[in-house]
């Protein structure tokens, strides 16, 4: 018997759109409320543990090889697009990108083994900025936007025996029970450049990873460790998400080059995991260094602005009651280091939530998280660090299928801050299946500005998103 890891994802959108705004602010740097955003992103398909017993895999006549993917068309219409001042180009076609991925699968068609490996290669154009005019945006904006291709994920797993898997490669590894509040989900950092516009599975950047699973009855234990680190993709100072306003003009000025993360043996990233079951309960134990997603600022040996790394430690765990399926985290984040502030600091972050499935054809999800710094610093208060001492985050989601399952809509609300007035999302979204491999998504996102600078700022960069996809 292997402990499976199962997806309990409610809906694809709430933690979107939870993701979207949570991406926004993390882009600023770090300025972020009382974490950083991307922090507050991610879980949101968490695995939930189930044990059951692992088949040997069908024989096809396929092969071994098989070549799957997508081409996909996104376009974002900015009809709240804020001021002229704010923004390079006074523009409402905010994207019009055409992408694609490829993704090629290995699986052994011997019935003895179990190797198995993955290549996932993706790219996009966003044609927007050359319809806008490349010359109304900065060269940062068009390296940040207009064009990537990436190798995603590439990796070979293997079977050494009925109860020890390996995993080698670039990959993800997803943490925590909650779906759209990340407490304990930090392993990886996120594309934060399209809030409340990427898939789920587009977020998070894979990393170069070893990783070990041990199966014992009830139990899996993980241990992952990273060879590589990735600072988060953030949007650039003057697109419609970033408007230049959001920053004082003097703290513009005084800020210094931000350095990418480098990897060393000193401070090599790595997690444990230990998930199972106990009577009703799914529970998950964890800990971990991994590198912090925001930046802070040093003076020594020169000015610069630059990643740390923290120390995680935490819980998980989930329960099915009748119609009520219950979700609980708790971490604690050590080793943060803030800008103007000497000492390292801890955080406390705790989440409950839950999904309810009584109603024909209706999800409606829940969830609520607690972040609280210790020992906090009126420093952390001021820019630009932009912290409060209790954050509060609340997300609610009603998912609802018709159409034979073939039409969803959902309607999310996002909001955070000390007394949830600090900002937040709206967003509002129609995914329905043309056919088997054509889908097509319509979409409302409202940025709610608050008491935070950020959401104020991006309070006008509301959208219309409308989007195609074709696999194969």
């Amino acid at each position: 018997m292997k402990v499976k890891m199962k997806s309990h994802t409610p809906s694809k959108l709430s933690s979107v759109a939870a993701l979207g705004l949570l991406g926004i602010t993390a882009g600023f740097g770090q300025i972020a409320l009382a974490d950083d955003m991307d922090d507050l992103m991610g879980g949101f398909d968490d695995p939930a543990v189930e044990v059951v017993a692992v088949a040997a895999p069908a024989q096809s006549n396929t092969g071994p090889w098989q070549l799957s993917g997508e081409f996909g068309l996104m376009g974002a219409y900015a009809y709240n697009h804020g001021s002229a001042g704010n923004l390079p180009f006074s523009n409402n076609l905010a994207h019009l990108i055409a992408s694609t991925k490829a993704q090629l699968d290995y699986r052994s068609d011997k019935s003895d083994s179990s190797l198995r490996g993955q290549v996932i290669v993706k790219g996009q154009y966003d044609a927007a900025f050359d319809l806008n005019g490349r010359g109304n945006y900065s060269t940062a904006t068009l390296d940040n936007y207009e064009q990537e291709v990436e190798i995603d994920q590439a990796w070979l797993q293997a079977s050494l025996s009925d109860n020890l898997d390996i995993k080698l490669g670039r990959q993800q590894l997803v943490l925590g029970k909650l779906d759209m509040i990340a407490i304990n989900d930090r392993v990886h950092t996120l594309d934060n450049r399209y809030p409340g516009l990427t898939d789920i599975d587009d977020l998070r950047l894979p990393l170069l990873m070893s990783r070990m699973d041990y199966y014992w009855q009830d139990w899996q234990a993980t241990m992952a460790i990273s060879h590589e680190v990735r600072a988060p993709k953030s949007a650039t100072l003057g697109v419609d998400i970033f408007p230049s306003n959001a920053f004082p003009a003097n703290v513009l000025a005084n800020m210094p080059a931000l350095q990418e993360p480098t990897y060393s043996w000193d401070n090599t990233p790595y997690m444990l995991a230990l998930n199972g079951n106990v009577s009703t309960w799914d529970l998950a134990f964890y800990h971990g260094r991994t590198l912090d997603s925001r930046w802070h600022q040093v003076t020594s040996p020169s000015p610069a602005r630059v990643y740390g790394y923290v120390t995680q430690t935490g819980i998980a765990a989930s329960t099915v009651s009748g119609s009520w399926l219950w979700k609980l985290e708790a971490a604690q984040i050590s080793d943060l280091a803030f800008s103007n502030v000497s000492t390292l600091k801890q955080r406390t972050d705790l989440g409950l939530g839950f999904d309810y499935n009584g109603w024909k054809d209706l999800v409606w999800t829940v969830e609520l998280a607690s972040r609280k710094l210790a020992d906090f610093e009126a420093n952390m208060a001021a820019l630009p660090n932009w912290q409060v001492e209790n954050d509060l985050q609340l997300v609610s989601a009603l998912q609802y299928n018709f159409n034979h399952n073939r039409s969803t809509v959902t309607v999310m609300a996002n909001y955070y801050g000390d007394d949830l007035q600090g900002g937040g999302i709206h967003k509002l979204l129609l995914e329905h299946e043309l056919d088997q491999n054509i889908s097509l998504e319509i979409g409302l996102i409202d940025y709610v500005g608050g008491d935070s600078v950020p959401a104020e700022a991006l309070a006008d960069s509301d959208k219309l998103m409308v989007a195609i996809k074709r696999q194969f």
